[in-house]
């Protein structure tokens, strides 16, 4: 790969979050995943090479860029 970053971490596998997280890791980035509730995205995740962590730390200690796509929540 020509890229110069190729470890990716992905935080919020919602609608949104998991088309977006798809598309990265369909492209051949390594991709790092945050556990996320709802299990469906974060089980087809890992069924396309993505790594699922426990922690927003540890998703950052495996990564090289982070994208984070998430609501806002008051």
């Amino acid at each position: 790969m020509s890229n110069s970053i190729n470890k990716i971490g992905f935080i919020g596998l919602g609608f949104m979050g998991h088309g977006i997280a798809k598309n990265i890791v369909e492209k051949g980035f390594s991709l790092t995943i945050m556990a996320h509730r709802n299990r469906t995205p974060v089980e087809d995740m890992i069924s396309r090479g993505a790594t699922e962590v426990e922690t927003a730390k540890e998703v950052a200690a495996e990564s090289e860029i982070v994208f984070l796509c998430v609501t806002g929540v008051e």
